[in-house]
């Protein structure tokens, strides 16, 4: 049971359910509600579906990677061929699952392309530098795709749309290319870009800083903007962005390569910037929404990590 739930990922999680709720209530649905129930477990399933893929589809990599020793296909735990066929009965289910619910049309198109994006990425993400894209147009989605469940469509769905696909364009584009900056076999933005790790140590270029630089103040810009159109505190806001993009900052600090600590740092960012969007749509999903919303993501995190790869791991995810 436990190599199952490696395969799936649960532990990162959170942001995937968490998003998929968020645009269900800034369309003016009700956290406490059925609805809100079946949107938690789509976001789940949404993770556990595209994450369990992307293992079968790096099989053949994950098992030349030293960092990637401890993946359940990679040990033998689970075989191969009952990974794929689990992923594939779960893509089923997944599709199925907007017209179980009783979802409007919309949700189920919006699925598919999602769906779409995400097998693009998985097949495609060790072998061309376009591969952000696809993966940021499935996540992005997700909001899109729960918000026609809520009651009251609005314009804000198209700005969150846009902050997570910057969201995801940075972790998977910036973060993740540094994360597997040592594997020489891989496509890689950042390597590209001159960033590389010789003899132990991380060598940032200024094209590889701009880069990720740009693409991480865009998002949190058009948070600004999401908080403009609700009313939220600029305050509040603004020194979340400070905090994201000096984190950010840290993160490309070069020196001793330490996979682990710049895992811990990613994190550290992922959180800030969910946190972020959070403050923006305050006003607009209400007080108590937002602090189980910031609450409850990263206190199933530190859970789920912590229960997968022990005490050891808190803040750093086991990927």
């Amino acid at each position: 049971m436990l190599a199952w739930l490696r395969l799936c990922r649960p532990h990162t999680s959170a942001l995937t359910w968490a998003v998929a709720l968020l645009g269900y209530l800034v369309a003016g649905g009700r956290l406490y509600s059925w609805e809100a129930l079946t949107i938690f477990l789509f976001g789940l399933l949404f993770h556990i579906v595209g994450f369990s893929d992307n293992a079968v589809c790096d099989y053949e990599y994950d098992r030349e990677d030293p960092s990637k020793q401890h993946f359940p296909l990679v040990t033998g735990e689970i075989r191969y061929g009952h990974a794929d066929f689990f992923v594939k009965s779960g893509l089923v289910l997944l599709l199925s699952y907007p017209t179980l619910m009783g979802w409007p049309p919309e949700s189920t198109l919006y699925l598919l392309i999602a769906a779409t994006s995400g097998l693009i990425y998985n097949r495609f993400n060790k072998k061309h530098l376009w591969k952000v894209i696809p993966i940021s147009v499935c996540f992005s989605l997700i909001p899109v795709i729960t918000a026609p469940v809520g009651p009251k469509p609005t314009p804000l769905t198209g700005w969150i749309w846009l902050y997570i696909f910057l969201m995801i364009l940075f972790q998977i584009g910036t973060s993740g290319e540094l994360k597997e900056i040592e594997r020489p076999r891989e496509r890689n933005i950042l390597r590209v870009l001159g960033t590389h790790v010789t003899h132990g140590e991380l060598h940032v270029s200024v094209r590889g800083e701009l880069y990720t630089i740009t693409i991480k103040t865009l998002g949190l810009g058009v948070g600004l903007i999401i908080a403009l159109h609700t009313g939220a505190s600029i305050i509040v806001s603004g020194i979340l962005f400070s905090l994201t993009l000096l984190q950010t900052m840290l993160m490309l600090t070069p020196g001793p390569w330490d996979r682990e600590k710049k895992l811990k740092e990613m994190s550290r960012i992922e959180i800030l910037t969910y946190l972020y969007l959070l403050s923006t749509l305050h006003p607009t999903i209400g007080t108590t929404e937002t602090i189980i919303l910031a609450a409850a993501p990263i206190a199933w995190f530190i859970l789920f990590n912590r229960l997968l790869w022990g005490k050891g791991y808190m803040m750093a995810p086991k990927v």
